[in-house]
């Protein structure tokens, strides 16, 4: 509509003009070499608008002839640059497939269309550690630093590159220099607290952890998970350099940030145990055990509890399970205090309930055993459970995430692989056993009774084991019916 309507009004202006020159007729006459001419007004005006056409039309004839070659060399160069594009992207979705072969070619196409360009650099890197590599990968992440756009990329590289080959100092020289290009990129604050970590430096590390968390940079569980460590770390040194007020300090602060993870109230309960805080010790461990209940806390609750008499442990453990009805923990911990204490009854009826959790199975049929040699004196009865307790599942223990090793305490850094913080609670799974039913008939000859291995490889097994402790106990050498 807006074109229509200057055409209009461009025809219009020049009608209007055409209609005043006809009304206005006047003579021109030009003497030019001994030559007159004489003419109207109008056919000069004709005249002139004809030599301006033609004028313009030359001009144009000629700008297309003369930028010709500067125009084909740009057409030649976008088309380079077109296929250079496409080489790259083709190269980075090999090497994101780890298809060596074709990163490589694309890398090399790439680099020869686009010559200079620093993500061809980048994909000739990642080409150059995908066929194994270092030198030249390093090499191509270097080269990239001289480009400001890409430093910060190929500082990544080299960081990746420097852990690869097992240089940890070269790698955090690198990511502080990735820090002063951009200081608070999130995967960079992970990286130097992995770094400081895995060199020990748990005041740096505790630094980058609260810089994490002050930006929101990492995810709120990961963070406090960072802080976490990294105060673990600080109290392990502390301790270490006897500074035990500095350790508890450090130690609190890691059940701050994580409250109820049992590393650290345990930790924490530990430090206060040597300090001689034995009621601090208690209160901590029955405020984390809703949240915590753990074996290692079970068991410094005991040694926290200053009273000797076996009666007055039963009742400050009957504490820590009301803390916690549910938890298999407490019941376990409170009927090993109460078999200590001869209260057979009790101890039973706990030794049920940590029965029913596949974590505390085998421990709840091993005290069962024990409890029948001490109230009954029932040996066959005690091998049965025993035999039962070597068919149930395997206790959970701390497993090492980065080599897989268990471990027997945790601990802020892997006994085995020194890597920091891959220590996790691991429950096995062994077979296929059935639940755990208590009895609730007023016979007192074994409240749990229907435990069925639905493995005949487990049959076999559970039947050799009680054949073989019959046999050393001097019993009978079958094994009873189920």
């Amino acid at each position: 509509m807006r074109r229509l309507i200057l055409f209009v009004l461009w025809a219009a202006l020049l009608i209007g003009i055409a209609v005043v020159v006809a009304d206005h007729e006047g003579a021109v006459s030009v003497e030019w070499l001994g030559y007159r001419i004489d003419t109207s007004t109008s056919v000069v005006l004709i005249g002139l608008a004809i030599v301006a056409v033609a004028s313009a039309l030359v001009y144009r004839v000629w700008r297309t002839v003369a930028t010709a070659p500067r125009r084909w060399r740009r057409a030649r160069a976008l088309r380079r640059r077109e296929r250079g594009y496409r080489a790259l992207t083709l190269g980075l979705v090999a090497a994101a497939a780890s298809d060596r072969a074709e990163a490589q070619r694309q890398s090399r196409r790439a680099s020869a269309l686009l010559e200079g360009q620093p993500l061809a650099l980048m994909l000739g890197a990642q080409a150059a550690q995908l066929g194994g590599d270092a030198a030249a990968a390093r090499r191509l992440y270097d080269q990239m630093l001289t480009h400001p756009d890409t430093a910060f990329l190929g500082l990544r590289g080299l960081i990746a590159a420097a852990l690869d080959a097992g240089d940890q100092r070269a790698a955090l020289d690198y990511a502080a220099r990735a820090r002063a290009l951009s200081p608070d990129a999130p995967w960079l604050l992970d990286r130097l607290f992995e770094l400081h970590a895995d060199m020990g430096d748990w005041t740096a590390a505790a630094a980058i952890a609260d810089r994490a968390a002050k930006l929101r940079a990492l995810d709120g569980p990961e963070a406090q998970r960072h802080r976490a460590l990294a105060a673990l770390g600080q109290a392990d040194a502390a301790e270490a350099e006897g500074r035990l007020d500095a350790a508890i300090r450090h130690a609190r602060a890691a059940v701050g940030a994580t409250p109820g993870a049992v590393p650290a109230v345990a930790r924490l309960a530990r430090l206060m145990l040597v300090a001689g805080r034995h009621r601090d010790t208690v209160k901590l461990i029955e405020q984390a055990w809703p949240a915590a209940a753990h074996p290692e806390l079970a068991a410094l609750y005991g040694e926290a509890i200053e009273e000797a008499d076996p009666l007055a442990r039963v009742k400050r453990f009957e504490r820590l399970v009301k803390r916690a009805p549910d938890e298999a923990e407490g019941h376990l911990a409170l009927a090993e205090a109460a078999l200590l204490a001869r209260l057979w009854g009790e101890a039973r009826e706990h030794f049920e309930r940590a029965g029913q959790d596949p974590a505390t199975r085998a421990r709840a049929f091993r005290g069962l055993a024990e409890l029948e040699e001490r109230e009954r004196h029932d040996r066959e009865r005690a091998l049965e459970w025993r035999t039962r307790a070597a068919a149930a599942p395997p206790p959970p223990f701390w497993l090492c995430a980065r080599c897989d090793r268990p471990v027997q305490a945790w601990a802020v850094r892997c006994p085995h692989c020194r890597a920091p913080g891959s220590l996790t609670w691991h429950q096995p799974i062994a077979g296929s056993i059935s639940a755990v039913e208590p009895e609730t008939t007023g016979e007192a000859v074994g409240a749990i009774d229907a435990v069925v291995i639905e493995s005949d490889d487990a049959h076999r097994l559970a039947d050799q084991r009680l054949a073989a402790l019959a046999q050393a106990a001097g019993g009978a050498t079958e094994p009873p019916a189920r």
